[in-house]
């Protein structure tokens, strides 16, 4: 990389001499937040763009629409759960990611899909309402060849500012005990560490549970 120290900020992975920016497209402008003097939020009209690292590449999270996604969410956790060498059952359990549509955003939720710069789905998150203020992230998936571009950052981002914009006291994520950078993704976004599960998935899958505090109880 060329000397460059890596460094965290507003969310987003950077790099110290390379120049980054959070682009939200409104209305058809560019409005630029340079890291910094990002203000609170960061998702308009439901589109986030980063550039990321020199040499690395953009994303842009967008919100899952069935004719633009189709079956990218499908496909983006059928990818991984092969790097992983897991069984993927796409008619069952994980049956939510063919209807994102259906499962997330119909009942009051969301869900969104990382595009590369070529506009090609590379990672996916959605999010459900518990109620109380209690909102629940589910599939934070990346494909292998986008991790560390920051797309994972900015699908985390996206969450949280659409449910901190929803009124949510907390958000809370279970996670599969072998996605080590994601946890740490977590945690440096604020996310403590609160419990450990067995899922109750076909694979009794073991997972930590964390949780981010969006405020405080009166």
């Amino acid at each position: 990389m060329g000397g460059l120290r890596t460094v965290w900020g507003s969310g987003f992975r950077v790099s110290s001499g390379a120049r980054s920016r959070l682009e939200c497209r409104v209305s058809g402008t560019s409005a630029l937040w340079y890291l910094g003097t990002r203000p609170a939020g960061g998702t308009v009209n439901g589109v986030m763009t980063t550039d990321m690292v020199a040499g690395v590449g953009a994303a842009t999270i967008r919100p899952y629409d069935r004719q633009r996604h189709g079956d990218a969410a499908w496909r983006i956790v059928a990818a991984v759960f092969d790097e992983y060498g897991w069984e993927f059952e796409n008619d069952d359990y994980d049956g939510d990611v063919r209807e994102p549509d259906r499962w997330y955003i119909a009942p009051g939720g969301g869900f969104a899909i990382a595009e590369d710069e070529g506009g090609r789905p590379v990672g996916c998150v959605g999010y459900t309402d518990e109620g109380g203020g209690v909102f629940e992230l589910h599939r934070l998936y990346v494909l292998a060849e986008a991790r560390r571009s920051g797309a994972g950052s900015a699908l985390v981002r996206w969450v949280i500012d659409e449910v901190r914009a929803a009124g949510a006291r907390k958000l809370v994520l279970f996670s599969d005990t072998a996605f080590l950078d994601a946890h740490r993704l977590y945690l440096r976004f604020g996310f403590r560490n609160t419990r450990f599960r067995y899922a109750d998935d076909p694979w009794r899958s073991p997972e930590w549970g964390f949780e981010l505090t969006l405020k405080e109880d009166c």
